[in-house]
């Protein structure tokens, strides 16, 4: 609930920067919308008095015959154009212009644009730059009388847009918001950033200490959203790197044990042998075989599991096989084994039959490891138990016995390979430790799974669940 909620608060935030920046883009937007419009009525306007100025020039010529008085006769015109100007700016199709109209720039040249006839301010630039620039015409019975240029015509002068002291104030608190958006958007998206890139930044570091096989590292959870969760995947992800670091040292030291052990005794007596200490009979060529086969036996299992794993060596499932029937062979010929001790042997089948697939020597091979070690690990005069019974589509077979048991902590390392518990190796036990690690290989090969249960000093219970075949799952419902 606390990750869900911490996401919900995230994704607002992230919503909430996101509608910022867009109603800072609005502004922004309608800000340059409304000075684009303000510059294109400003431009009309301009045309529009150039051609008023024009036509009152005609007008004027047609009247004196000559453009004499001109001056004057412009001053007298604009006075009266700015009038009509300010009762218009009522109108809705001009905007809101500024209250005080000013004089608009305005130059008129004679039609050859060699001389200037009028001008509203001191233009500096002088007759060249307006010659290759548009201008209004005044032109009375086909003759050119004189050349019109307003504001935004006038090269140098451009297309000025004032507004209202009112407008000119909104523009600024509009603009200020604009700009209070943006540097708030910023600020938050920098701080988010920091957020998150420091776990991140922390989490490259832990990864590049692990690739140099610094497998202690952890790093502390300070969040509870989905970075959390990546970290704490990450530590656990780091605590089995650990341990099968750990395991690697140990699978070697026990692997050079185990190698060593047979080595040396067969050497030994051999070298007995060459300087007389024991006569080269029978007795002392059978110790050898049995050496050489242990160390044989070791070899074959590791290949066997190797091989089982990589997947060059899968099990032949391709025989149906009666479980119960099975089994009851594979158990009873491991009693003779217990005798010298006085153990009991107990079977209980299913009452009815259980069918699996499966390949006989790889399960022979599984349940004999279990089989084998429930009687190494028995005490004299002990139980072993094998049940056998039916849960919905699988065959579920028990093995207890009341030997040394395991302690709970070493549960989880049972099915490694060559993983011992240490009250095997005090009693002196043979074994490789890859016969549970076989074992589980093994099951789950044919799909099937397979747990332990202990208690240290009291019972060992290894529970082994097949499938059964489909018509035999199907004939019991």
């Amino acid at each position: 609930m606390k990750i869900k909620r911490k996401l919900l608060v995230e994704i607002l935030v992230t919503y909430a920067l996101l509608i910022l920046f867009l109603t800072s883009a609005v502004v922004g937007v309608s800000l340059i919308s409304y000075f684009r419009e303000g510059k294109r009525w400003q431009r009309e306007r301009d045309i529009d008095f150039a051609v008023h100025v024009g036509d009152f020039i005609r007008s004027h010529y047609q009247r004196t015959g000559t453009l004499d008085g001109l001056e004057e006769a412009l001053d007298r015109f604009i006075e009266r154009r700015m009038r009509v100007l300010k009762r218009e700016k009522r109108s809705s199709s001009y905007p809101k212009e500024s209250e005080n109209f000013r004089i608009p720039k305005l130059i008129v040249l004679n039609a050859e644009k060699t001389d200037i006839l009028y001008q509203t301010f001191p233009y500096l630039e002088g007759v060249a730059p307006l010659c290759d620039v548009f201008g209004a015409e005044a032109v009375s019975d086909d003759t050119p009388l004189a050349c019109v240029y307003a504001g935004g015509m006038i090269p140098g002068v451009g297309n000025r847009f004032s507004v209202s002291p009112a407008a000119r104030q909104t523009v600024i608190i509009l603009i200020s918001f604009s700009g209070v958006l943006i540097v708030f958007s910023v600020v938050l998206g920098i701080l988010f950033s920091v957020r998150l890139s420091r776990p991140l930044k922390d989490l490259i570091q832990a990864f590049e200490q692990a690739a140099g096989n610094r497998f202690s590292v952890r790093l502390q959870n300070r969040s509870n959203n989905e970075l959390g969760i990546l970290i704490d995947s990450f530590n656990c992800m780091m605590q089995k790197l650990e341990e099968n670091e750990k395991a690697r040292r140990q699978l070697t030291a026990d692997i050079s044990h185990d190698l060593r052990t047979p080595l040396a005794l067969i050497t030994a007596r051999l070298e007995m042998l060459k300087e007389g200490v024991y006569r080269p009979d029978s007795e002392q060529f059978d110790f050898l075989i049995q050496e050489t086969d242990r160390l044989s036996a070791f070899i074959d299992s590791w290949r066997q599991i190797s091989r089982l794993e990589a997947g060059s060596l899968e099990p032949r499932i391709n025989t149906k096989i009666e479980i119960n029937e099975f089994l009851r062979n594979l158990f009873e010929s491991f009693a003779p084994m217990g005798a010298a001790d006085q153990l009991s042997f107990e079977f209980y089948p299913s009452p009815q039959p259980l069918f699996v697939w499966g390949d006989q020597e790889s399960l022979t091979r599984a349940f004999g490891n279990l089989i084998m070690n429930a009687v190494k690990f028995s005490r004299s005069g002990g139980l072993i138990r094998l049940s056998i019974r039916r849960e919905g589509n699988e065959a579920v077979s028990e093995l207890y016995d009341n030997g040394i048991g395991i302690p709970r902590e070493k549960l989880k390392y049972i099915f490694d390979r060559f993983y011992k518990a240490d009250d095997s190796r005090n009693r002196n036990r043979e074994g490789s430790g890859l016969g549970l690690a076989i074992c589980k290989t093994v099951v789950f090969a044919h799909g099937g799974t397979v747990a332990v249960d202990s208690k240290e000093g009291e019972y060992t219970v290894f529970t082994i669940r097949l499938p059964l075949l489909e018509k035999e799952s199907n004939r019991s419902h």
